[in-house]
């Protein structure tokens, strides 16, 4: 019975993430900057300079899925987060032909329960000729790590920039991340442990350490 019983708390308490790209549907390029939301939770994530997005900590259940970004229209998707550590899920975004302009500068402050630490932005210039190259930039401040706001995890900001050309059915691609070679923890959270033999609990931070100052080229063929 007590196994029972704390098999169906495990099951309740199971949480996993939201994985996933965000591309342009025509050119099938990275969307970088991109905002992903889960709907009815203050939840959601950022695309990086290869159009991925990742969201922790999401209860399994079915959601709805938004992904928007300046210039481009917006897309949502019902996904389903079972018992398995994560969904994924790709947005093909068209281009937003009414709004749409050579330069776009976009900014995006993010909201939370109790204040906005976070927030990003970005230039983006497209030629017609094919050319296209972006300049973004990530802040995340301070914030708490655990519960009762005891620890405090790091706050970083970060430099991406890309640059690329389409021609044809390919897309030749050259992007930059980090570009100050900032040192930065993409996930930090603070935990307590306690070994049988321990007299009272140990609290540790615990962090995956960012990527550094790193140069990426790719080439892409669309059929």
């Amino acid at each position: 019975m007590w196994l029972l019983v704390l098999f169906a708390q495990q099951m309740q308490a199971h949480t996993g993430r939201i994985v996933g790209r965000v591309l342009e549907r025509q050119s099938k390029s990275p969307v970088v900057g991109a905002n992903v939301v889960v709907d009815g939770l203050a939840k959601g994530g950022t695309t990086d300079s290869e159009g991925q997005f990742v969201i922790p900590d999401i209860p399994t259940g079915t959601y709805v899925v938004t992904a928007s970004a300046v210039s481009y229209v917006k897309q949502s998707q019902t996904i389903v987060l079972g018992t398995t550590d994560s969904a994924r899920v790709v947005f093909y975004l068209g281009l937003d032909v009414l709004n749409m302009e050579e330069v776009t500068v976009a900014g995006q402050r993010s909201y939370s329960a109790d204040h906005p630490k976070t927030a990003t932005g970005g230039l983006t210039v497209r030629h017609p000729d094919g050319y296209d190259g972006s300049l973004r930039i990530r802040h995340v401040g301070d914030r708490p790590a655990n519960e009762v706001n005891t620890v405090v995890a790091k706050g970083y900001t970060l430099f991406d920039a890309t640059v690329g050309y389409n021609f044809s059915d390919y897309r030749l691609q050259l992007t930059a991340e980090n570009l100050f070679n900032v040192e930065w923890n993409e996930a930090q959270f603070d935990t307590e442990s306690r070994l049988f033999n321990e007299a009272s609990p140990v609290s540790e931070l615990h962090f995956t350490p960012g990527t550094p100052f790193n140069v990426k080229m790719k080439v892409e063929y669309h059929f």
